[in-house]
């Protein structure tokens, strides 16, 4: 084929792709193209969400093709060849008559034979470092040779059609993303209308009774009697509005699924101490009884203040739903089969009314004027606890019959350890500089872009029985870290300064990542820089704690007994 003939097929292309888009201007193409070059097909295959898999898109053909055109890929898809070559060759020619190798290790010929086709080029529709597919020139009649002038025209218009695809594919995530801007915008109005109701309706009461017990006692304020009992009502009164307050702060928490966590380290009786202070007044006013039933020497780390407010919605419900002199029981256990990393389990009971069956669909929901209990209409107590604790990667169910009492079940992960004596305050975490079976089966990942300064490390730990792996940059470790089942790391010692990406952006991804152990695992910053500002900026990052490097032994063991037990 003739240089000038070539050339003008080209303009051809550029013009038709300027002027017209889509499949028609493809197919206008590949017509011109395959009766010019005598061919018996021209195919398209595109990059398709799933790895290392081609997908057929534009097909034109003189007559059909036998068999699955997909077969022809089929060396394209050696996954283990894609990993060498993550862009492909820029060409591949493939004829029946030659036996030289031409990657179709991975498939018999009489596969590429089974389709028809005795020669074919594919092509890499690709920019040198974007790739969205191949274009095939394939040839059903036998031999073919093709020259270097045919190849480097496949080429440049493979490189044409790669401008098409990758134009195509940035308006479809353009219209895709404003799809989605529409939808949110929707969305949030929806959600802020839902929340205006919400709050309309957890606030208008204990307002309303606030103003006409005012009226009342304006009219009897020389009734003490009356005016007693109007004040007992009034205090009742604001201690709702406040609990109402305390609901739409914790509502705004939970607004778009934003959460910030506090980990620590602290025993049941912590949790309970601070759940008779807050919420003890409640239950007295009814005379019901609080109780607290956990394993003793139990220490857990998560989130103490959260757990607080969800047991505090929870107890605070059942106080409402139960008579006076009623009984509320708190139970708190773990998961016997792993002590060090597990689930805990939290069981809120009272013996009150308890609710039916079409009750306890809606118990979870926001309120609705609709859904009525003895007692009031529900609020926004229980469904506060439940994003709460999906937030934190949990569960929750509700058990009920009506007479029986109800039951609230909540599971959250945490790292859990029954096996050392009762601590005697919060910070009171044992160090762990000798060498234990604690250790045995535990995994650190260390972070660190010195290679001899994380042998060094790994080493160390190796001598107390613990198993190590090594990341040479922060992105290295986040896609280890990503690429395991959540807790196969105890722990992660992460270099502040490290190339490609840093130790905080690491850790800030690592705790953005949504897996159950993602606001557990404990991430010990190391650093050469001790000021005030770095600490902090590594706190902000979601470090737990920060070594100063050079890392001694002991101050290395100290910090592994206070954060992975």
């Amino acid at each position: 084929m003739e240089d000038t003939v070539k050339n003008e097929l080209l303009n051809f292309a550029y013009k038709t792709f300027t002027e017209k888009d889509g499949y028609k201007a493809i197919m206008e193409v590949f017509e011109r193209v395959g009766e010019t070059l005598d061919l018996d097909a021209l195919l398209t295959f595109r990059t398709s969400e799933t790895p290392f898999l081609l997908e057929t898109e534009e097909v034109w053909e003189r007559t059909p093709l036998v068999g699955d055109r997909r077969l022809l890929m089929d060396y394209r898809d050696n996954e283990n060849w894609l990993k060498l070559n993550p862009y492909r060759e820029d060409v591949r020619v493939y004829r029946v008559d030659d036996t030289t190798d031409h990657g179709l290790e991975t498939m018999s010929r009489g596969l590429v034979e089974s389709t028809g086709v005795t020669a074919f080029v594919a092509c890499a529709m690709s920019s040198g470092r974007d790739y969205v597919g191949e274009l095939v020139f394939a040839y059903r009649r036998g031999p073919r040779v093709w020259d270097e002038s045919d190849i480097t025209f496949m080429k440049e218009l493979a490189r044409i059609l790669y401008k098409i695809v990758a134009r195509d594919k940035r308006n479809e995530a353009r219209r895709f993303i404003l799809a989605e801007a529409e939808n949110m915008v929707s969305e949030a109005g929806n959600a802020t209308s839902q929340f205006l109701t919400n709050i309309s309706h957890e606030l208008r009461a204990p307002i309303n009774s606030i103003t006409g017990m005012a009226s009342i006692l304006r009219h009897n304020i020389d009734n003490p009697e009356i005016a007693g009992q109007c004040l007992d009502r009034l205090d009742k009164a604001v201690r709702q509005l406040m609990d109402s307050m305390s609901n739409c702060v914790d509502t705004s928490i939970i607004d778009g699924d934003r959460l910030l966590v506090d980990m620590s380290w602290f025993k049941p009786s912590d949790l309970e101490e601070d759940v008779r202070k807050v919420y003890g007044p409640l239950c007295d006013v009814k005379n019901q009884t609080l109780e607290f039933e956990y394993e003793s020497g139990m220490i857990i780390y998560s989130d103490l203040t959260k757990i607080l407010r969800i047991l505090g919605h929870l107890i605070s419900n059942a106080s409402k739903y139960s008579d006076e002199g009623g009984r509320i029981k708190v139970t708190i256990t773990i998961d016997e089969n792993a002590r060090t990393r597990s689930m805990i389990m939290f069981r809120v009971r009272d013996n009150g009314c308890g609710m039916d069956d079409e009750t306890r669909r809606f118990i979870l929901e926001p309120y609705n004027p609709n859904n009525v209990r003895k007692g009031g209409p529900q609020g926004l107590g229980t469904f506060i606890a439940k994003h709460l604790i999906r937030l934190m990667h949990g569960t929750m169910d509700v058990f009920s019959q009506v007479g029986s009492g109800t039951e609230f079940v909540f599971i959250i992960p945490a790292r859990i350890n029954v096996d050392k004596p009762a601590l005697q305050n919060k910070d009171e975490i044992e160090p762990a500089s000798e060498a234990s079976e604690m250790y045995i089966g535990r995994r650190i990942l260390i972070a660190e872009d010195n290679v001899l300064m994380g042998e060094i490390l790994a080493t160390i730990l190796g001598y107390r029985g613990l198993d190590s792996d090594s990341a040479i940059n922060g992105r290295e470790a986040l896609e280890m870290y990503l690429s395991h089942d959540p807790f196969y790391y105890d722990m992660i010692l992460m270099d502040v300064q490290m190339p490609v990406m840093d130790g905080i952006e690491a850790s800030r991804r690592i705790r953005g990542s949504g897996r159950t152990d993602a606001q557990i695992i404990p991430i010990i910053a190391l650093s050469a820089n001790t000021s005030q500002s770095e600490i902090e900026r590594s706190a902000q990052g979601g470090m737990n704690s920060q070594l100063l490097k050079p890392v001694a032994e002991k101050e290395l063991f100290e910090t592994i007994g206070q954060f992975m037990i």
